[in-house]
């Protein structure tokens, strides 16, 4: 009982529709069985927990590097309720953190959501101010560019100068950031006012309960007789960190919950507030060319851990990594000067504009690096230092115009000096490419350094030990690497990133070759593995700072409907290539991460079978309902037969109904009952048509049964069919 579980979320008495959605008002739900939890009559609070059951598998999970490890899944039909409980959990862990007295998650946000009203004000004044003069159509366009206001066909009708039509755009802007401010407020007055729920949870041995109601958290331990205790004070250190995963595509709609959410997608509080969701999500849409992007990288830092550990590089335990690939981009200008040293004077680099001295010594880029890593560097030409450039460019451009907000005076105004500062001082996901390439530019200014050893410009290729030794260039030390911190130095922001990987003995093929569904289960695998790390690291980096972070020791992970893009087979094979991977997570003996709670949300039989019936939650229109069969190795056809996934049947619905109307024509002739516009030969040959194509012998044959009886013509004809049939089959299996 040593090990981690989430036993159980509740829906209080109170609790708002928009929490609780199709969830029952005291109702406990289970991810394990082995617990009987009591509320009050009214349903505000639990009484009592008592064990009802042993654990009979207890460590049937357990990893060999020491991790306990729990499996537990929730099923049920669209719309159950399935969903609905895990955001639930999102609710309370937003609630839980501004209690905790912690920076509020949408402090951020609403930072950013002011500035822009501001700035907004402030240049709808300033086009006011140009009233009785005639504004230049540049300085207009800059209003219009500066404030990203937004124009449609609608804005245009009527309207007979720029002026007025920019007059018109920041109205229109200004009410909607307005009621963008006033949907925060109203969400986070009912986060405080309605949202009744609670968690419960094992830890150590112990099982505690976070209750949240009327604004305020209470922290309770149970004792031997399953009675509440309450604790003084709630803290994060003994709370479990969750990982969460959810592709579908109509889920976790800021537009729908509330800004509040998006928080929860970033990672920029080192992993302090106690969820991380993917993929990062933008009023309810993510990007999936983004998405493919961060995948790639973090399997970058996963392999790259592994490689400088000496790891096994194993992708779904049977595909071995080869090499690293590095494509530099060329979405961007390159920029060349010409009075380099240049170590390589036979290489033809492509450029777009020579740069004089001074041009050069100005850019934003240059100033920059040299800002961050000393005025010495960028003296002479490095390898791929074109492409760093222009991608620096590129990328404060980028920084300044998505984030102007944040690079402004007490009067509104764009602060050059502000902006500098930011891209010097900034630790946030806002400058990590910025970090990745003037990383890059320092370490490669040696003229040994491994990436000037080949003179080609735009393709490099790593073979595991060249990692290792530019893992060693940068200086980085084994005892205090993370997957996190490889990514601001292994990966240049500049350079796409493939793999080549062995597929037998004979070949290899690039990961990018892979099937679809291949690589969406190495991306979800890899995302999942890169945020453990992340927290096992968190577990040593206090020993080589003064940095106090919260360090988890048990970890959810939260998998919602993942299946989705996998064959059956895969799907089969889910929890064992997961288990897998959680293997190079520690070694044995090593503090850390302890213990790992896998939740399933899904559909698919091929996942039950991996779990014991009494860790799986069974929801109809939030009921839970009682699964009979043990489901752990259960044939995937005998769980199919249960009502929980087929309870009309296993036939798709259109061969259903054509084949009882089939029934319905055959019977309506034997009573001799007409059948609009049509004769009996061309019912006759309506009904054998689809008889013949029925692949359920049983079926085929009753069906034939009843076509012969009701076409007794046909009888003869049948019978000679059957008997060629018959003959041919025997004819294959001589031959």
């Amino acid at each position: 009982m040593k090990n981690f579980k989430l036993i159980s979320i509740i829906p209080l008495e109170g609790c708002d529709e928009k929490f609780s959605k199709n969830l029952i008002i005291g109702k406990p739900y289970k991810f394990t069985d082995q617990y009987s939890i009591k509320l009050n009559r009214n349903n505000s609070r639990i009484e009592k927990i008592t064990t009802v059951k042993k654990n009979e598998s207890n460590g049937i999970y357990k990893l060999k590097n020491g991790i306990n490890v729990e499996v537990s899944a929730v099923v049920g039909l669209n719309g159950s309720g399935k969903s609905a409980l895990i955001e639930l959990l999102y609710y309370l862990v937003y609630a839980m953190s501004i209690y905790n007295k912690k920076e509020k998650l949408l402090d951020e946000y609403s930072e950013v959501l002011n500035s822009q009203i501001l700035k907004a004000q402030s240049d709808a004044r300033k086009l006011e101010s140009l009233k009785n003069k005639n504004p230049r159509s540049i300085d207009l366009f800059k209003l219009l560019d500066d404030n990203n206001l937004e124009l449609d066909k609608k804005d245009l009708q009527g309207i007979t100068n720029g002026r007025t039509l920019l007059n018109n755009l920041f109205k229109k802007k200004l009410k909607f950031l307005l009621g963008q401010k006033q949907d925060d407020l109203k969400i986070e007055r009912l986060i405080k006012d309605k949202l009744k729920a609670c968690l419960i949870y094992q830890e150590s041995g112990s099982l505690y309960s976070v209750r949240f109601t009327k604004g305020k958290l209470e922290f309770y331990e149970y004792s031997s007789d399953g009675k509440p205790v309450k604790k003084s004070n709630f803290f994060f250190e003994p709370f479990f960190y969750s990982i969460c995963l959810n592709y579908s595509h109509h889920s976790l709609n800021s537009k729908v919950m509330g800004n509040w959410i998006n928080s929860l997608f970033h990672k920029n509080d080192g992993y302090t507030t106690p969820v991380v969701i993917n993929p990062m999500r933008n009023e309810g849409n993510f990007n999936i060319n983004k998405e493919l992007y961060l995948s790639r990288e973090r399997i970058m830092s996963n392999l790259s851990f592994d490689v400088v550990l000496n790891k096994k590089t194993l992708l779904l335990e049977k595909y071995e990594l080869k090499k690293f690939l590095f494509f530099a981009k060329k979405d961007f200008d390159l920029i060349k000067r010409v009075d380099f040293e240049d170590q390589n004077n036979d290489l033809k680099r492509p450029f777009t504009r020579y740069l004089d001295s001074d041009d050069f010594n100005n850019l934003k880029s240059v100033k920059l690096v040299r800002s961050k890593i000393g005025q010495n560097y960028l003296k002479r030409y490095t390898n791929y230092q074109d492409y760093a450039l222009g991608y620096l460019e590129k990328k404060i451009d980028r920084i300044r115009d998505n984030y102007s907000h944040l690079f402004r005076d007490k009067n509104q105004n764009y602060s050059n000096s502000k902006f500098m500062a930011f891209l010097r001082n900034d630790k946030s996901h806002i400058t990590r490419k910025l970090r990745q390439t003037i990383n890059f530019i320092k370490f490669t200014n040696n003229p040994n350094s491994i990436w000037n050893k080949d003179s080609h410009y735009s393709y490099r290729e790593f073979t595991t030990e060249d990692l290792k030794s530019w893992v060693k260039e940068c200086g980085l030390k084994e005892e205090t690497l993370t997957p996190s911190l490889l990514i601001d130095y292994a990966l240049p922001g500049f350079f796409n990133i493939d793999f080549e990987i062995s597929v037998d003995k004979d070949k290899t093929i690039q990961l990018s070759e892979l099937s679809s569904g291949e690589q969406q289960i190495i991306f979800n695998i890899n995302t999942i593995t890169y945020h453990l790390y992340n927290l096992h690291s968190v577990h040593f980096t206090e020993e080589v700072s003064d940095i106090t972070r919260i360090t988890y020791k048990n970890i959810a992970i939260i998998l919602d409907e993942v299946e989705i893009y996998y064959h059956p087979d895969m799907q089969r094979e889910l929890t064992s290539s997961i288990l897998d991977a959680l293997e190079n997570i520690k070694i044995k003996g090593q503090k850390g991460i302890d213990s790992i709670h896998l939740i399933y949300l899904t559909h698919s039989p091929f996942i039950l079978s991996d779990i014991e019936s009494s860790n799986i939650l069974r929801l109809e229109n939030g009921e839970v309902k009682t699964i009979q069969q043990q489901t752990f190795g259960a044939n995937i056809h005998d769980l199919l037969a249960n009502d929980f996934f087929l309870k009309k049947g296993f036939m798709g619905e259109f061969a259903k109904n054509r084949i009882n109307d089939v029934i319905e024509i055959m019977k309506k002739i034997q009573k001799k009952e007409e059948i609009e516009n049509k004769n009996i030969e061309e019912l006759e040959k309506e009904c054998k048509g689809i008889i013949n194509i029925v692949g359920e012998p049983i079926l085929y044959m009753s069906l034939m049964d009843l076509y012969t009886e009701t076409f007794k013509n046909s009888k003869n004809t049948f019978i000679n069919e059957q008997i060629k049939k018959l003959e041919k089959l025997r004819d294959d299996s001589d031959s």
